[in-house]
């Protein structure tokens, strides 16, 4: 389980220009919990496509690669701590955001047990011809799963969908909550509404802001400048709007644009 950040900021001003020092450290604090690593993946203004950083160590214990980031111009970008599941590695390979295709995908979530999805797309029941290997995690079949429907849909929204409708048919209590970052568009998935809070047995004075009450909630917030930001629980959101459950929205990264809607059901 792990907090997702992401901004498009059309006049390039990253995410520091957009959400401030303050909120970026108000971020960045969550990885006193959220301390299995952290990365981020953005979109520069020379339009040189989808660049990242990925690291095993904990935001909180790089503040010069952090202040790198946040401080780098970019028209859209995201931001992800990790807080691993349970019986997955600790490794800089399992960090988010993945990265293939010109794509960036970045999970907040448990799939269990992971072993029907992986079967599922080893048996070719979804085409495509992404790689798999056995020690993929949960998050990343996440990501191949879209990458799999990009090959059937042109419609990058449309391909996130079906992947969250094709998992979801499989695992109706998982939290599929997401990012993914092309050059053109920043997709944020808040498809969660029946996932139990991973923190449920922690005593609600041990845990940053949102994170008992709302932990898989996500809200976004448009910019003064024509930019949207999108966020998970933890920072400051009392200007924030809820998403919706069961919703996706698909933000423009040359016009700040967002367009929300909901996702349909397994059978549609």
């Amino acid at each position: 389980m792990c907090r997702l950040l992401g901004i498009v900021s059309p006049p390039g001003k990253g995410v520091a220009g957009e959400l401030g020092d303050r909120g970026c450290e108000e971020f960045f604090s969550l990885a006193a919990l959220h301390s299995d690593g952290w990365g981020a993946a953005w979109i520069s203004p020379s339009g040189s496509g989808v660049e990242s950083w990925r690291s095993p160590l904990p935001a909180d214990t790089e503040p010069a690669q952090r202040s790198d980031v946040t401080r780098r111009p970019a028209t859209a970008a995201l931001l992800h701590l990790r807080m691993a599941s349970e019986g997955m590695s600790k490794n800089v390979g399992n960090n988010h955001p993945f990265v293939a295709d010109g794509l960036a995908f970045a999970h907040n979530g448990f799939i269990s047990p992971v072993g029907r999805l992986h079967d599922l797309m080893a048996a070719g029941h979804v085409s495509g011809s992404t790689s798999l290997c056995a020690e993929m995690t949960d998050s990343r079949l996440y990501f191949e799963l879209v990458r799999r429907h990009l090959t059937q849909y042109r419609d990058v929204s449309e391909a996130v969908e079906r992947a969250v409708i094709t998992i979801r048919d499989l695992y109706p209590k998982a939290s599929l909550n997401a990012m993914l970052l092309t050059p053109d568009t920043l997709i944020a998935v808040h498809a969660s509404s029946h996932a139990a809070n991973p923190l449920r047995t922690w005593a609600e004075a041990e845990l940053p802001p949102g994170h008992h009450e709302s932990y898989f909630q996500m809200f976004y917030r448009n910019t003064h400048d024509g930019g949207t930001m999108v966020s998970s629980s933890g920072i400051d959101v009392s200007e924030w709007t809820p998403l919706p459950a069961e919703s996706i929205v698909t933000i423009d990264v040359g016009t700040g644009k967002a367009v929300i809607r909901r996702i349909r059901s397994t059978h549609a």
